[in-house]
């Protein structure tokens, strides 16, 4: 009779165990899933603006405006970086969300989600003074920028799209951290 309780026990934690790590295969698959096509959708797109580069006005990613590329070598990004603000854009790319553009004299904010799946920009925490950005606008012309400073701030501070570059041209990139409680912000100027 013991035997028998001790092997309902036993049969119960092993259904247990087995559904937790189903549900953990699944999860990990749709995040895999989710960033290979999220790299497939982006190199396609990337490939179309390089083949396109001197008609790429009116490229679009997704049904946004692409303003052009941005590329983080030390965290293998690069992605299309969309002119549309908008909470729905960040989904699906960088997006400018101030400043005068891609290339242009003054701060450009560039933002982009944390999935924490190396997307975006998941991995800007492992970038540091003196790695390099590189941003190629709309005209074709690629600008290296080199990281200056990084930092953590409250999610509602906004004083460092609004900062001044003394007539250079700078960018910003921002995203949340990990647990999603501040952000972080990088600084680069052009070489």
């Amino acid at each position: 009779m013991l035997n028998s309780k001790y092997s309902k026990v036993l049969t119960i934690i092993l259904i247990i165990a087995i559904v937790i790590i189903v549900g953990l295969l699944v999860f990990i698959g749709i995040d895999w899933y989710k960033a290979y096509t999220v790299g497939k959708d982006t190199q396609n797109s990337l490939d179309q603006f390089n083949n396109n580069n001197s008609n790429s006005e009116g490229l679009t990613y997704k049904g946004f405006k692409v303003a052009g590329v941005i590329e983080i070598p030390k965290t293998k990004v690069k992605y299309n970086v969309l002119d549309d603000p908008s909470a729905k854009a960040m989904e699906v790319g960088i997006t400018i969300i101030y400043g005068p553009g891609l290339n242009q004299t003054g701060n450009t904010v560039l933002a982009g989600h944390n999935y924490r799946n190396g997307t975006f920009f998941s991995n800007n925490n492992k970038l540091s003074s003196g790695d390099k950005i590189y941003i190629t606008d709309l005209s074709g012309k690629k600008v290296t920028y080199t990281i200056y400073k990084k930092y953590k701030t409250d999610p509602n501070d906004f004083s460092y799209a609004t900062r001044n570059t003394n007539g250079k041209r700078e960018i910003s990139l921002t995203t949340c951290t990990d647990d999603s409680s501040a952000r972080i912000i990088i600084w680069a100027k052009e070489d």
